[in-house]
């Protein structure tokens, strides 16, 4: 399994990966199984900004997705890289 790379405290990856312990997901993946972020699947609010939650069938893998609005940090990303990167 490949792991994302850590260069000048960042992950270097493409923009539509999303890394997860088991593995990679497309973006797309993730919207498909979440429906769209379908209110139906809204759990909260998290740390960020909106978590939606889905299982799924047949594997019984349940997922937490949480949104992530970048336009609520008003150009200030320090938040973002303490949360992610440490």
């Amino acid at each position: 399994m490949s792991k994302p790379r850590k260069s000048s405290n960042q992950f270097e990856c493409t923009e539509h990966t999303i890394w997860a312990k088991e593995g990679k997901f497309a973006f797309e993946e993730i919207v498909k199984v979440i429906e769209d972020f379908n209110e139906k699947c809204y759990i909260g609010k998290g740390g960020f900004h909106s978590v939606y939650n889905k299982e799924i069938l047949p594997s019984e893998l349940v997922v937490a997705v949480e949104r992530l609005n970048i336009l609520d940090f008003h150009d200030d990303n320090s938040n973002i890289n303490h949360k992610f990167l440490d």
